[in-house]
Parts: structure tokens; sequence; C-alpha cells
């Protein structure tokens, strides 16, 4: 009977080694730690996360996309490098089962959104590159890219589809972003994939 006793009262303890075992989120929270990323406001994402860690691993409810997904889609290097400091997780799946790195591969922000965006106002028009100094949108996803894949990304990582992040790349038509990937592909072929991608 005691034995029995003691292996309820183990089985009732969380293990500390879940990765993902997260306090419960509110709904507002995982919202406005969502749309800070959307507008790309990375010091408004890294203070919500500061004050509850625990939504570093948040997941907005459409999509099933976390800050680390969104930062990676909108191809801001920095703002994801911040992210993997804070333990944000290269492999988390959203609704897709995309990986950070395919949404990065698929670089679907404007090409002329600048690196550094605060409070942006989606609705409006995206000022020109010359106008804000933006760093030329294909060295910017090649960035993101290369910052994922030093935090642990994995290239070979397919979607519910079968579709790897050099396959979203083809879709989305984005040359350099192919050639980087395809690159690290042939050289993953050969044993020696080397990501030398300066992130700034």
């Amino acid at each position: 009977m005691e034995h029995r006793q003691g292996r309820a009262e183990r089985s009732a303890v969380p293990s500390v080694n879940n990765a993902y075992a997260t306090m419960a989120l509110t709904d507002a929270q995982i919202a406005e730690v969502s749309a800070a990323a959307h507008r790309g406001d990375a010091a408004a994402v890294m203070n919500l996360i500061a004050t509850t860690p625990d939504l570093v691993h948040a997941k907005e409810p459409i999509n099933g996309w976390t800050p680390l997904h969104i930062f990676a889609r909108l191809s801001l290097a920095p703002a994801v490098q911040q992210m993997l400091a804070l333990g944000a997780d290269t492999e988390a799946r959203d609704g897709a089962f995309r990986s950070p790195l395919h949404l990065a591969a698929r670089a679907d922000a404007s090409p002329t959104l600048p690196s550094t965006v605060k409070g942006a106002d989606a609705s409006a028009a995206p000022p020109s590159a010359s106008a804000t100094g933006a760093e030329p949108h294909d060295a910017r996803a090649l960035a993101t890219m290369g910052a994922l894949l030093k935090g642990g990304a994995r290239l070979t990582a397919r979607d519910s589809f079968g579709m790897t992040p050099l396959h979203h790349a083809a879709q989305a038509g984005l040359v350099e972003s192919v050639n980087f990937l395809l690159g690290l592909t042939v050289s993953l072929s050969r044993g020696c994939a080397r990501v030398r991608v300066r992130v700034s």
C-alpha cells in the first residue's frame, strides 16, 4: 500500500526535465507578445519575457507561431539572436509543422522593412530602403537563417507537407536563399556543412 502511494505521489510531481513545461499563460499575454513580435518590436518582446519567461515559448492560436517564428519570418536576425539567447527553441513547430527556419527561408517580410522596427503601423506603406538605411532584404534573410542554423536549427527539417526550408525558399522564388541553402545541403551531404554568415 505504501509502495503504491509513493508511486502516485511521484507521478503527480511534474518533471523538471520537460523543456516545454510552462506555467499557464493567459490569452492576453500571448496576444501581447505576439503583437509586439509582429511589429518587429524586439525590445517589447524581451521586456515581456523578462517578466514572464514562459512567453519565450508562447504560441499564437491561429498559426501556432512562437515569437521566434515571427522574427524569423520578418528576417530580423538581431531579434532572432536575442530570442535564442533566452532559450527559444529552433525546432518549435507551428500548425503546419514548420520550424522558424522554414519561415526564415520564405522571408515573407517586405523588402523595405527596416532591420529594427518599433511600433510599426502594419497598415502604413513601408518606407523606402534609401529613406531608412535598411539592410538589403536578401542580406537580412541570409543573416537570419545563419543565426538559426548556428542556434541548432535543422536544415533537413520537414513540415507537414514534407517540405524542407530549401523547398520553401524555392517556392517563394528567393534565389539568394535557395543558393545559400543549396550550398549548405551540398556541404552537408559531404559531411562538412559550415555556416559563415555574418550577423550584425
